[in-house]
């Protein structure tokens, strides 16, 4: 099986309990370390690179990524910022909305330098999202672990998971984000996400010069209803089964784990990634399961806590 290491935010999400409003739980989560869990819990081998605030919040996320089973060797410590935090709060009418405390925080100070090249000789797919290049710094240790990954034959998986309010107001996030894209093999968008980035007047444009940069299979989630896939020879749109879910959830981080580990346990290197996609219905009973794990994951709260439910998934 192939091995994976995820790069960039690990944070503390607090959600407002549903029972007693004034009352948060903590959950350790961030969308790299999410795929880390999710992918550990369906059964293959993960590891986390990032950096955590040497204070009891960061302590509880190595413990935990520990205890979910993910390789925490490439993690650093650091002094000089809290771990994030991000508070959920519920309004009127049940709407959520996330207020995020991230500025500084720890995962944002992680330096090209942080890189461990083990990391890197260890693993065969690359994941990471664009919380790690709304500030200088961060992009640019991204662009080093996406250019080692590269230099290790590394499948480059991003996704995209924009948050605009993380973003400092001199950096433009279209031109980075595109950037990045333009360098992975793998790309997942929202349908949202996708209006907002496309810089042409027809999104085909996009896909195109995506493909034409060498990316490999393009995915685009629309408000939990269908899920659309795109490749250089094909594309095509799977419906989501309908069912209850929780208000905030990691489902689109169990998704792209789910998708992720079936490469995994078919052992999909990057040097044959292209040809495996040449055959849809291959890639459809990958997104299968890659569903399955996202509805899963939306039956419960929190992030690292939902992957619990993947476990059987795989087997």
């Amino acid at each position: 099986m192939l091995k994976l290491l995820c790069f960039g935010e690990v944070i503390i999400h607090f959600l407002v309990n549903q029972d007693k409003p004034d009352l948060y739980i903590r959950h350790p989560g961030g969308g790299p370390a999410n795929v880390a869990v999710a992918f550990s819990q369906l059964g293959g081998t993960s590891a986390f690179t990032g950096m955590i605030g040497n204070d009891p919040f960061g302590e509880y996320i190595f413990q935990s990524l520990e205890d979910f089973g993910v390789i925490t060797d490439y993690i650093v410590r650091t002094s000089e910022a809290n771990t994030g935090l991000v508070f959920t709060t519920q309004h009127q009418g049940g709407l959520l909305r996330s207020h995020d405390y991230r500025t500084p925080s720890a995962d944002l100070l992680f330096e090209q330098d942080n890189f461990q090249i083990e990391a890197f000789q260890q693993s065969d797919i690359f994941h990471f999202c664009s919380s790690t290049l709304s500030e200088k710094n961060i992009s640019d240790a991204t662009e080093t672990g996406v250019m080692l990954a590269k230099d290790f034959r590394s499948i480059i998986s991003f996704d995209v998971s924009f948050n605009e309010s993380q973003w400092d107001e001199q950096r433009n996030p279209r031109a980075e984000i595109l950037k990045f894209c333009y360098q992975s093999d793998i790309v997942k968008f929202t349908q949202k996400e996708l209006a907002y980035f496309s810089e042409f007047s027809d999104e085909e444009e996009l896909f195109q010069t995506c493909f034409n940069s060498g990316v490999k299979l393009i995915l685009v989630t629309h408000n939990g209803l269908t899920i659309r896939y795109m490749t250089p020879n094909y594309q095509g749109m799977i419906p989501i089964p309908q069912t209850e879910s929780v208000g905030m959830s990691a489902s689109g981080d169990a998704f792209i784990a789910g998708l992720l580990f079936s490469f995994s346990l078919r052992e999909i290197s990057l040097q044959y990634l292209t040809t495996f996609l040449m055959c849809r219905a291959e890639l459809e009973d990958c997104l299968d399961l890659a569903i399955r794990c996202g509805v899963r994951a939306a039956h419960s709260p929190g992030a690292f806590t939902s992957m619990r439910q993947l476990e059987d998934l795989a087997s």
